[in-house]
């Protein structure tokens, strides 16, 4: 490193930083993401009132027939 020219060594420290930038925007976007909405906290699957698939028939398809 001694060798390099200053003008490389500020562009090393600013990749440094533009990543370092993104990451942490990755993160926050990612915890945002995972976060669990106050209508799902303290629910679980159990909770769910299951239906047999007679209900779907009701459901209009994308397809033409």
């Amino acid at each position: 490193m001694e060798v390099c020219p200053d003008h490389v060594l500020d562009q090393l420290k600013e990749r440094k930083k533009w990543t370092l930038r993104a990451e942490s925007i990755d993160n926050q976007t990612y915890k945002r993401a995972m976060k669990v909405s106050d209508y799902n906290r303290g629910r679980s699957v159990t909770d769910l009132h299951l239906r047999d698939w007679s209900y779907g028939y009701k459901i209009r398809s994308d397809t033409l027939y």
